[in-house]
């Protein structure tokens, strides 16, 4: 071809075509992450409610008992001071364990907004008890 003859302007189509592809790849993979460490810190959370809970134990016979309304405001304390995205749903505490779920809800940017269920569970261990106090 003739210098003066040679097509051009497929570099800007191209450009223009793959632009909101990528940035759309871009926004999912930044909600895929949001979401991702929203349901990390309330996994983290959860679990350190439940021990926390089960920690409260007390020495009984050759066992260990936890007393439910202790365990809980114990756990629910702890849950709420650590700050976690996750909405406490539920937290039990029985005399053998503590358990407890979270919702976390997706930010919704790219696909629907979705609710996720965190769950968490803890029993006391033999040997490590708050003995009387």
């Amino acid at each position: 071809m003739p210098p003066g003859n040679r097509p051009r302007g497929q570099v800007i189509i191209m450009v223009a075509a793959f632009l909101p592809v990528f940035v759309l790849a871009l926004v999912l993979l930044g909600e895929v992450l949001v979401t991702a460490r929203a349901v990390q810190q309330t996994a983290t959370a959860l679990d350190l409610a439940v021990h926390a809970g089960a920690q409260t134990a007390q020495a009984e016979g050759r066992g260990l008992r936890l007393d439910p309304a202790r365990a809980e405001a114990q756990a629910r304390l702890v849950y709420l001071r650590n700050g976690a995205p996750g909405r406490l749903l539920e937290l039990v505490c029985g005399a053998e364990e503590c358990l407890a779920r979270a919702a976390v809800s997706t930010p919704g940017w790219v696909l629907p907004p979705q609710t996720l269920i965190v769950e968490a569970r803890a029993e006391p261990l033999a040997g490590i008890d708050r003995g009387g106090d």
